[in-house]
Formats: structure tokens, sequence, C-alpha cells
């Protein structure tokens, strides 16, 4: 398993522990029988971005805060001054907002584009294309 994978796995992992949500309340949620989460946890099963707003909805964590903690960005030491590839990549990410807003219509738009993306490198068909096709 790729490790970018195999971290963002043991973040969810420990999310998900941490949240005090039973795992069949997930699953549930997720609308698939009892076990279902522990699967996509160890890996036995594709973990897709649809699977992962679903979880995070159930455990009531915003992506941002997920991602913020999976995937940290490194910051600088004391006193000293980020590289400045850092410092533009940071900048982009503050004006990704312009892009894609803020709140749940963001979200749902950003995750309408993923399942399309999914479904043309994959042809996954349980993806459903919104009405009006590609943006």
């Amino acid at each position: 398993m790729r490790t970018d994978l195999q971290q963002l796995l043991d973040h969810l992992r420990d999310v998900v522990e941490d949240s005090d949500v039973p795992r069949s309340d997930i699953d549930e949620h997720l609308g698939h029988a009892s076990g279902y989460l522990s699967q996509l946890l160890a890996g036995h099963i594709d973990l897709k971005y649809r699977h992962l707003i679903v979880i995070l909805d159930a455990i009531k964590c915003s992506p941002q805060t997920f991602f913020a903690g999976a995937f940290p960005l490194p910051g600088p030491k004391l006193g000293e001054r980020p590289h400045p590839a850092l410092e533009a990549a940071l900048a982009i990410d503050r004006s990704i907002i312009g892009v894609y807003g803020v709140g749940v219509d963001a979200v749902r738009e950003l995750r309408e584009r993923l399942e399309r993306v999914e479904q043309t490198l994959y042809g996954d068909e349980d993806t459903v294309e919104p009405e009006g096709g590609f943006r």
C-alpha cells in the first residue's frame, strides 16, 4: 500500500476512534452492513473520496480539519523564515477559498468534481454524474 494512503487510513482510524461515534453508526451512515468501515480502514476495500466525506460527516469532522491533521504542512523552525516554495504554497492554499468558496456547497461542488475524475479514471459505475455534465 502506498505510504500516503496508509498515512490517510491511519489518521482516519485515529479520528474515528477519538470521535466516540460507534462504528456501527458510521456503517449505517455509509449505507452498508456492519463491518464495512473496518474493511475500509484495513485497506480491504478501496477508500474513495465519497466514503471519506460520509465518514467525516458521521463523526462531525470537517474535511479541512481532517486533512490538516493527516498531512500537516511543515513549519519553519523558530526564528527561521519558511522556504519561498512553502510561502507560495500557503498563498495558493489561502487563495483556493476564492475558487471554491466556503461551506457545505463548496464541499459538495468539490466532491462532485472529484467523483467525475474518479469516474473518468476508474470507470466507477456507482458514481452519478450531476445534471449538466462537466463544468
